[in-house]
This record gives C-alpha cells, structure tokens and sequence, in this order.
C-alpha cells in the first residue's frame, strides 16, 4: 500500500517544544500528529478548519506542558501563513 500526501507550504506557529493534534483518518482510525519544532517554530501541514479532505483534525493543536492552543484554517496551511495563538 502507498498513502500519498500533497504537498502545502504549512502554517507557521511560533514558539518551542512539541506541539500535538489529534487526527482521524478516511478509516476511522483516530492517531496523534506530534512534531518537535526547529528554530523556534512550527510548519504545520493540517488544518483544524475548513478542511475539506477526509482526514482531519478533531481539536485544535495544543503545545505540550502548557495550555496553549491554535486552531489553524486551510488558507494558513495552504499559503504559509503565520498563526496566532487561540484565545
């Protein structure tokens, strides 16, 4: 089996350590994307709205050990822009 992804810029989130989003697949097969940043930042490659693909996010990306989240659109992702953090 091959899964392929396309390729998109990614959003772009400040700050350092591991962020995590909860996912589901087209299966139903539910998964965490984790991912350590470099330099200081995040490019992350799923939206959390206003995503039109079968796998998606079921919560917003939260940075670990602390109570930051983002909640980041398909436009960040798709044109490289830079998120804010969620109130």
């Amino acid at each position: 089996m091959v899964k392929i992804f396309e390729y998109v810029k990614g959003a772009h989130i400040t700050g350092t350590g591991v962020i995590e989003l909860p996912l589901v697949t087209n299966t139903g097969r539910t998964f965490t994307y984790r991912q350590e940043s470099i330099a200081g930042e995040f490019i992350v490659p799923y939206s959390t709205t206003g995503n039109p693909y079968e796998v998606h996010a079921t919560g917003p990306y939260h940075l670990v050990g602390t109570t930051v989240y983002f909640n980041v659109t398909e436009d960040e992702v798709t044109s490289g822009k830079t998120v804010q953090e969620s109130p």
